[in-house]
C-alpha cells in the first residue's frame, strides 16, 4: 500500500501464515487497553471529513500534552477505557473496524495496523515476534507439536518498533553480545528443545551456557564470538549438569514460595515492620494458626501432583513452546540498561537468567494455581493462564525489571537458580 517500507525480518515459521481471525476471533484486541496513535495518523484523525464517523472517533479520540527533555510534545490515543465495556465505539455489530471497512487498512494508525505483531530492530537486523494476548498467536505459538522453527520473511516496517543504536553502547563486549543476538537465542532454542531431557534440566542447560558465555566474554583472550559460542556450548555437554530435582516436601515449597513473593511483590514478606505483627496475627487467624505459606505449599504440592503433572507429562511441548516464545521475543530486549554506564556483560546475564527462571516459576505458580482451582487442567486452560499472565506481567517488560530487583542474590548462585526451577 506504500506506508510502509519492507523489510527482510528473522521470525518464528508460523508467523509466515498468520492472519488475523477478524469476525472469527474469541476476542478483540479493540478493548480493554489506550491505543497510542502515531502523529501522522492523528492528524488525519482530526482532518476526518466524515458526518457519521468523526464524532465517534473524536469521542474515543484524545490529545495530552507531555513534557520531553525540557519541550512539550502532544500524545495521542483512542481511549477505548473510557468506552462501554472497554471496547472501541468504531466496531461494528460484527466486530469489524468502520474506519478500516470505508477507508482501507491505510487509516489505521500503525498500533492497530501491526498489532499484534511485534518487531524490534539492533543497528540491520530486524526480529519479529507475535503478543500472547491475540488468540490466533497464543494457538499457533503454543499448540503446536513440532518444534518451533525460525526463518526470514518480508513484512512492513513498523515505524514505532523498539530499536537500538550501537553507537550509543559504550561497551565493546556488550556490542558483541547485542549484534550476536539472534546466534545466542538459536543456541538457547536449541538446547530447551533437546526432547531428551525434562524442562527444569533443559533451563538449567541454558542458564549455564549463558553464564559460561559472560565468562569468555569477560576474559581477556581475543576469540571470535563464534568460537565463544561453541565453546560455551561444547562446556555444557562435556560437563553435563546435575538434575534439578523437583521440590516435594511442603517445607521446601514454603521457601520456595517466600522467595518468589520477595522477588513478584506479592505482600507476603514485604510488609512495613509495624505491620507485620498484625498481618501475621491476621493471616493465622484465617489459617486456623498455621503459618499461611505452608498451606499454600500444601494446596500447591497436591494440585501440581494430581493435576498439572499428570497433564504435563501428556502435553510436553506445551510449556516448551511458551519458553521458546519468551526467549524469542523477551531476550536482551531491555534496551534502556544498555546505555547504563555502570553495566556490564555479566550483569546483563545475570538479570536474564534470572527473568527467565523467575518467569518460568511464575507461570508454573500460575498453572498449578489454576489446576487447583479447576479440579483440572487442560490446553485451553493452559493457554488462557498464558493469555492472563501476558497481558498482566509478561507484556510489560518494565514490570518484570522491576521485579528482578526484588531478588536477594545479584550475581545469582547455583543455588537460587535450582531452587527457582525445582517448582
Amino acid at each position: 500500500m506504500g506506508l510502509y517500507q519492507r523489510i527482510n525480518a528473522y521470525t518464528p515459521e508460523w508467523m509466515k501464515d498468520f492472519y488475523c481471525l477478524g469476525t472469527d476471533c474469541p476476542n478483540t484486541c479493540c478493548k480493554g487497553w489506550n491505543i497510542p496513535v502515531d502523529q501522522a495518523h492523528a492528524e488525519k484523525y482530526e482532518n476526518l471529513d466524515d458526518s457519521e464517523l468523526s464524532p465517534i472517533l473524536m469521542n474515543v479520540f484524545k490529545k495530552i500534552r507531555v513534557k520531553k527533555n525540557g519541550k512539550q510534545e502532544n500524545r495521542y490515543f483512542l481511549k477505548l477505557l473510557d468506552q462501554e465495556g472497554d471496547l472501541c465505539p468504531l466496531l461494528d455489530k460484527t466486530r469489524m473496524c468502520r474506519l478500516q471497512k470505508k477507508y482501507g487498512s491505510e487509516i489505521l494508525c500503525t498500533t492497530c495496523y501491526f498489532f499484534p505483531k511485534i518487531l524490534w530492530q539492533i543497528e540491520d537486523q530486524w526480529s519479529l515476534s507475535a503478543s500472547l494476548s491475540c488468540p490466533e498467536v497464543l494457538r499457533k505459538a503454543i499448540l503446536s507439536t513440532d518444534p518451533i522453527r525460525f526463518s526470514w520473511i518480508e513484512t512492513d516496517q513498523d515505524p514505532d518498533s523498539e530499536w537500538l543504536d550501537i553507537s550509543l553502547v559504550s561497551d565493546k563486549r556488550m556490542q558483541m553480545l547485542l549484534l550476536n543476538r539472534q546466534k545466542i537465542v538459536d543456541i538457547m532454542i536449541m538446547l530447551l528443545q533437546n526432547k531428551n531431557d525434562l524442562i527444569p534440566n533443559k533451563l538449567f542447560c541454558v542458564c549455564a551456557f549463558l553464564n559460561r558465555l559472560g565468562i569468555l566474554l569477560n576474559s581477556e583472550e581475543n576469540s571470535s564470538f563464534d568460537l565463544m559460542i561453541a565453546e560455551a556450548v561444547d562446556y555444557i555437554h562435556k560437563n553435563g549438569i546435575n538434575p534439578v530435582r523437583p521440590v516435594d516436601s511442603v517445607e521446601d515449597l514454603a521457601r520456595w514460595l517466600q522467595l518468589l513473593s520477595l522477588t513478584f511483590n506479592w505482600g507476603l514478606e514485604s510488609s512495613a515492620r509495624y505491620h507485620t505483627d498484625i498481618q501475621k496475627d491476621f493471616l493465622q487467624l484465617l489459617s486456623y494458626a498455621k503459618n499461611p505459606l505452608i498451606i499454600m505449599a500444601e494446596n500447591y504440592l497436591f494440585a501440581r501432583n494430581q493435576v498439572f503433572y499428570p497433564f504435563l507429562r501428556n502435553n510436553p511441548y506445551l510449556l516448551e513452546n511458551f519458553l521458546v516464545h519468551f526467549i524469542f521475543s523477551d531476550f536482551l530486549k531491555q534496551f534502556s540498561i544498555y546505555q547504563n554506564e555502570t553495566t556490564n556483560v555479566s550483569n546483563i546475564l545475570q538479570f536474564e537468567i534470572l527473568q527467565l527462571c523467575a518467569v518460568f516459576s511464575l507461570m508454573q505458580f500460575l498453572f498449578v494455581k489454576q489446576s487447583l482451582i479447576s479440579g483440572e487442567m487442560d490446553s485451553s486452560i493452559f493457554l488462557e493462564v498464558i493469555h492472563q499472565a501476558d497481558q498482566s506481567y509478561l507484556h510489560y517488560p518494565m514490570y518484570i525489571s522491576q521485579s528482578m530487583r526484588h531478588f536477594p542474590n545479584m550475581p545469582l548462585k547455583e543455588e537460587d537458580i535450582r531452587m527457582l526451577l525445582s517448582c
